[in-house]
């Protein structure tokens, strides 16, 4: 082997620093590709288990108007009984990607459990970040006042929404991945 061969074979620190730097990157994005791959397994069994038909004009039950993304509007009915979880889930179903056919929904929950609500507030719970599970907040129009989640909340407990209301769903950008400040320079594009 000539010297020439064994020096181009040799790296440098920045290469290998540059190497490490794509292969975490690259982990990075395998990873957040299988936490969206979960999470839609997620939403797709909620809409197959836990949304319930639309009540249609039943008595005691709360109307509501959600304004989706893309200016989709959408009304739905619950019973004042049901949960925050049941809402949430509602509006998780309505994100579903329309390539995606209902009949294809898992019957049993991605974690193997079949305990229906107590199954999703158990994988919310454990995730990292709770408050960002589901990718959206609930906004009550007017006036203009946040609906948080919360595990086994009744719909009939949270005041804003006694007489029925109009919600905005407002998407929730992703956390940056570490390292990545967000900033976008001309470098960069």
């Amino acid at each position: 082997m000539t010297v020439e061969r064994q020096e181009a074979g040799r790296k440098t620190p920045q290469q290998s620093e540059i190497e490490m730097e794509e292969m975490r990157k690259r982990k990075e994005t395998e990873e957040a590709l299988k936490q969206e791959k979960t999470r839609m397994a997620w939403r797709c069994w909620g809409r197959r288990v836990l949304v319930t038909p639309d009540l249609q004009d039943s008595k005691g039950a709360i109307r509501v108007t959600f304004r989706l993304p893309g200016d989709k509007r959408t009304i739905r009915q619950f019973l004042s009984t049901a949960t925050l979880t049941s809402l949430y889930t509602y509006v998780d179903a309505q994100l579903i990607p329309l390539n995606l056919a209902p009949e294809e929904d898992p019957v049993i929950s991605p974690n193997g459990d079949r305990t229906g609500e107590a199954a999703l507030e158990k994988c919310i719970i454990q995730s990292e970040d709770p408050n960002a599970w589901w990718g959206f907040k609930l906004v009550l129009a007017y006036p203009r006042r946040e609906i948080q989640w919360e595990v086994g909340r009744q719909l009939s407990e949270v005041e804003v929404l006694r007489g029925g209301g109009q919600i905005m769903v407002e998407m929730v950008e992703r956390q940056a991945i570490a390292g990545d400040d967000g900033y976008t320079s001309e470098d960069s594009e």
